[in-house]
C-alpha cells in the first residue's frame, strides 16, 4: 500500500496571502538578512526562492566558516525566519478540502507524513490549531534537516519513519516536486493560487489536481488501496 507525504503551508493550510508583493518582499528580506550575516552576494546570485537561499547559505557556511561561525549564522537566520513563521501560523486557515481528504485517506489505512520547510514550533502551532496532528505518523521540519526542500533529505527521513518506499509527495510548489523527483518518488501538484510567473516549474508533477479530494481517485487508479 502507498503512503503519502504532504507539504504543510500552501498545501494543507493557507498561511500567507498569496500575493506578488508579499512573496517578493519575503524573498528580498531573506536575501538582505543573509548578506547582513556575511553570505556573499555572489553566493545568492541567480537564486530567487528563500528556501534555495537558505540552502546556499548553509553550503557557504560549511565550506568557509568555522563551526562557531556557522552556528551563529544558522541561529540568526532561524531567528529571522521564526518571526515570519509564527505570525503565519497564527494567521493560518485550513483549506476546505484538507480535513475531508485526510479523513478519507486515514479511513482507508493510508499512512501519512509531513515534510515542511517551516520550523518545528510553527508546524506544531499549525497542527494544534487545526487539530491535524492525529493524521500524521511523523512531521519533518527545517529543524530536522541540514538542507530544506528542494533537497530530498526531509523526504528520505519521512520515508524511513514510514518504513515505506512506495510513497507519493503532495505539494503546491516547485521545491516539493523537485524534492520528490530527487527522492525517486511520484508527486502530486495541488494547484492553489500562487502567482505562476513567480515560480519555475522545471520538473512537472506526475499528477496535477485542483483539490485534495482527487487524491483517493489517483490512488485507486494506481491500485494503491
Amino acid at each position: 500500500m502507498v503512503s503519502i507525504i504532504f507539504d504543510l503551508e500552501g498545501t494543507l493550510v493557507r498561511t500567507v496571502e498569496m500575493t506578488e508583493e508579499i512573496i517578493l518582499d519575503f524573498r528580498w528580506q531573506t536575501r538582505k538578512k543573509l548578506i547582513e550575516l556575511g553570505v556573499p552576494e555572489e553566493t545568492l546570485a541567480g537564486v530567487d526562492s528563500s528556501a534555495l537561499m537558505r540552502n546556499k547559505a548553509i553550503q557557504y557556511a560549511d565550506a568557509n566558516l568555522s563551526n562557531s561561525e556557522k552556528v551563529r549564522l544558522v541561529q540568526e537566520l532561524n531567528r529571522f525566519l521564526l518571526g515570519y513563521e509564527l505570525k503565519w501560523a497564527d494567521d493560518s486557515r485550513l483549506f476546505p478540502d484538507t480535513l475531508p481528504a485526510l479523513r478519507t485517506l486515514r479511513s482507508r489505512g493510508i499512512r501519512m507524513a509531513i515534510v515542511t520547510n517551516t520550523s518545528r514550533q510553527a508546524a506544531h502551532n499549525i497542527l494544534v490549531k487545526h487539530a491535524l496532528s492525529e493524521y500524521f505518523d511523523v512531521v519533518i521540519t527545517r529543524d530536522s534537516v541540514a538542507q530544506v526542500k528542494p533537497d530530498p533529505q526531509g523526504v528520505f527521513f519521512a520515508m524511513e519513519w514510514l518504513r515505506e518506499r512506495n510513497v507519493i509527495f503532495v505539494g503546491d510548489m516547485p521545491v516539493d516536486l523537485e524534492a520528490a523527483r530527487r527522492a525517486g518518488i511520484k508527486s502530486i501538484l495541488i494547484k492553489r493560487s500562487w502567482p505562476p510567473h513567480l515560480f519555475s516549474f522545471e520538473f512537472p508533477a506526475d499528477y496535477t489536481v485542483e483539490s485534495l479530494a482527487e487524491i483517493p481517485r489517483i490512488l485507486e487508479e494506481n491500485h494503491a488501496f
